[in-house]
């Protein structure tokens, strides 16, 4: 069956490069296109395979020509345009290696540090030859995630780079599949600002651009990063040069106290049902300490939220964060919001809170920013100052 598709230059989003180990051996390229669809913007529009020099040829007509369309198009835009010079971030070895060991996720963290108490703790009480052995491989299975999650990462981000001329970006990295993608800052439909845990300790954190066409091809929940993990000063200075629009974060109002009060049906069942069902089917005494030690830990970390969610609302953009032990901080501009929900039940209402989420132009698992329970007066301010926006460009 013979399909065409016909489309715009001036909706097309973005033009990447991809170009595995098996595809180098023979000299070809994937290059990639999306338009700037929110009805396509969970997958790539446009896939096709070229040899390395039609992909190339093909890759610099479209930017041009692109570039040109959007010109003509946004001509009222243009004098908001300044030419910023260019921009160049590159990491080396060992900075790659810091930024996949401060993103391993929470759960292998633990699993790991746990693995290697029992192996310590097994060691001490002199055991055998043969449980010496199957301490060692257990251990090695515990330590299997965090062990992967760096080997993965420093594979995917070695031989980084990020240029900006101008408006244009250009980000290239990849270690054994190697990715290009190039886009005009007028397509970033947001920025975010990652700390995981081990990051969060150190002070440093990596940033995203949130954007219709990168990264739609994965099933990662990461976009493509501008900057690997830095110090967070640096970070936001980088981000005052590569993205002028997305200013440094602003003091935020915090994740209202009263969402201490919301009671999780789910924990009164655990707290209540669990001794229960020890008393009456016999089951070791011990056990009953699971409970309350499972509220207590659901407690903390909503006290951790607490700590770390909130909002803040500037002339031109809004940053959200959210997060416990990790944090992440999202910052969009008014204009890229396509809409909010807010969001209250019967628990909520009477306590003056609520929560809901803004959408962005991405693709499905990035387009939608989660807003943490807030008083609901300063969630309703959010969505006057979206629309207040939306009424000033008509003006």
């Amino acid at each position: 069956m013979k399909r065409k598709k016909t489309v715009k230059l001036s909706s097309i989003a973005t033009v990447n490069l991809q170009q595995n180990l098996f595809e180098r051996i023979f000299r070809v390229y994937h290059l990639k296109f999306d338009i700037n669809s929110s009805a396509t913007a969970n997958e790539t529009d446009f896939d096709l395979i070229f040899d390395k020099e039609t992909a190339l040829w093909l890759k610099s007509v479209l930017l041009q020509e692109t570039k040109q369309e959007r010109v003509n198009v946004e001509a009222d835009n243009v004098a908001d345009k300044q030419q910023t010079g260019e921009v160049s971030i590159s990491f080396g070895f060992f900075e790659v290696i810091r930024h996949s060991v401060f993103c391993l996720s929470m759960g292998s963290i633990v699993l790991f540090f746990f693995g290697l108490f029992f192996t310590v703790v097994s060691f001490i009480e002199e055991v055998t030859l043969e449980q010496d052995g199957d301490i060692f491989i257990s251990f090695l299975f515990m330590a299997i995630p965090a062990v992967w999650g760096i080997i993965k990462r420093f594979v995917d981000y070695q031989g980084y780079t990020f240029t900006k001329c101008g408006d244009n970006y250009h980000l290239q990295y990849g270690l054994l599949t190697k990715r290009e993608y190039d886009f005009n800052r007028s397509r970033a439909s947001a920025v975010v600002i990652k700390q995981p845990f081990i990051a969060r300790m150190f002070g440093y954190c990596y940033g995203e651009i949130v954007n219709v066409g990168l990264g739609d091809e994965t099933d990662s929940a990461e976009s493509p990063i501008f900057c690997l993990c830095v110090k967070k000063e640096k970070l936001y200075q980088l981000l005052g040069e590569i993205l002028p629009d997305y200013k440094q974060e602003e003091p935020i109002w915090p994740m209202s106290k009263k969402s201490q009060f919301l009671i999780n049906p789910f924990l009164v069942c655990f707290f209540i049902g669990l001794p229960i069902g020890l008393i009456i089917g016999g089951g070791p005494i011990w056990l009953l300490l699971i409970a309350p030690a499972y509220v207590v830990l659901a407690l903390f970390v909503r006290f951790l939220k607490i700590r770390t969610s909130g909002i803040g609302m500037q002339p031109k953009y809004a940053t959200i964060v959210n997060g416990a032990f990790d944090k992440t901080t999202y910052i969009t501009q008014y204009g890229k919001i396509q809409r909010m929900q807010i969001a209250d039940s019967i628990i909520t209402k009477p306590l003056g809170i609520a929560h809901g989420n803004v959408l962005v132009l991405a693709s499905l698992t990035k387009s939608i920013i989660t807003l943490p329970y807030m008083e609901r007066g300063c969630l309703e301010k959010l969505s006057e100052e979206m629309l207040a926006h939306e009424n000033r460009l008509r003006l």
